[in-house]
């Protein structure tokens, strides 16, 4: 053969090989990338995270094609490696691996327009700098994840968190940053219960927005020598009187179900009954009564628990017209107990009504 016909050959088996070397570099990353989910899944973060690294640097070749596995596989690969540093953290109980996560999740967060991943950093992001203890810049990333991605599943978390971290930081401070905090606290967890009533997390909200409020009384009137049932009983007094209905209502309810065998158990009983009898459903008022009774030690007390039990068997009373303040503030109340309840269609209905009459 020819020299003419010798470059040719030359030349299409250069083209073979360099086709060879793309196809092998999309595979590589491929190939790499597996074995890494492999080691992840199977708890050996440090051989995950090499074998993550290769990957990412075999999708840079030229021709390397990855967006069958992501859009943006350099991103998911460095997230991949972040989760990898969180474990290795906790496993090996070493911060080092937490101040390397972030700072590849700063770098990275940068680097993406992929909303998803960016949803993923800083969820991650926040959640690291709480393990770390940074509670300040934790509740702020917690803070700025709920503002950005108010349609993420993980939304709830956050508000938990941030309500744990506001909480836990309002117990450690004296001055308006930490009546902001308990405020922000209890916004926080009073969200989850308006906006995720069947969250895992709603009984414990209920209960930290209790806490918080008895707090937030005891601190400025300085009461140590009370028992907790009796703090929240007080408290829930006080709201009563400041016509905060569903500040008391809740109050009554955690004594309920916190303190079942509390002294004021029949007192709390006979309170709750109350509410619902001023809100007109006369079914749950009975009920609260009856246990009001059941539960009553005080044989004087008897008369008049049976007086308003009894007074649940007859005929309601008319509606009294909206334009009655007084009625107006039961109306709201019975609203807020059926938003409690989960009754959220007849809730809506009467908070429909006042949204029309309010001038």
């Amino acid at each position: 053969m020819d020299s003419k016909t010798y470059g040719i050959i030359g030349g299409v088996v250069f083209v073979i090989g360099l086709i060879s070397f793309f196809m092998g570099s999309s595979k590589s990353a491929e190939r790499n990338y597996t074995q890494a989910e492999t080691l992840f899944q199977h708890r050996e973060y440090q051989g995950a995270i090499e074998k993550y690294q290769k990957a990412i640097k075999a999708s840079k070749r030229l021709g390397a094609k990855t967006k069958h596995i992501h859009k943006d596989f350099p991103t998911l690969a460095k997230y991949k490696i972040v989760l990898c540093y969180d474990k290795l953290a906790a496993t090996k109980n070493d911060d080092r691996y937490y101040s390397k996560a972030i700072l590849l999740i700063d770098k990275t967060v940068a680097e993406t327009v992929d909303y998803k991943h960016r949803e993923n950093l800083y969820y991650l992001w926040a959640q690291i700098l709480h393990k770390k203890k940074e509670y300040v810049q934790a509740e702020l990333k917690y803070s700025y994840f709920i503002s950005e991605f108010p349609n993420s599943a993980l939304v709830v978390e956050a508000l938990y968190y941030n309500g744990i971290i506001n909480k836990e930081l309002s117990l450690k401070i004296e001055s308006e940053v930490s009546i902001k905090r308990i405020n922000d606290s209890q916004e926080s967890f009073q969200r989850i219960i308006d906006e995720f009533p069947t969250s895992k997390y709603r009984s414990e909200a209920e209960a930290y927005i209790r806490q918080l409020i008895v707090a937030e009384d005891n601190r400025s009137d300085n009461i140590d020598s009370e028992t907790d049932d009796q703090r929240m009983y007080d408290t829930a007094l006080k709201a009563l009187d400041a016509g905060d209905i569903y500040e008391a209502y809740q109050l009554f309810i955690g004594i309920i179900d916190e303190y079942p065998r509390s002294q004021l158990i029949s007192s709390v009983y006979e309170r709750v009954g109350d509410m619902f009898y001023n809100a007109g459903n006369t079914v749950n008022a009975r009920h609260y009564y009856e246990n009001a009774i059941l539960t009553n030690t005080d044989n004087d007390r008897n008369h008049l628990l049976k007086n308003r039990y009894n007074r649940t068997l007859l005929k309601p009373k008319p509606p009294v017209p909206l334009d009655d303040k007084k009625a107006m503030n039961e109306l709201f109340t019975k609203a807020i107990l059926l938003r409690k309840k989960g009754e959220y269609l007849e809730a809506a209905k009467i908070f429909e009504t006042f949204a029309k009459t309010k001038k």
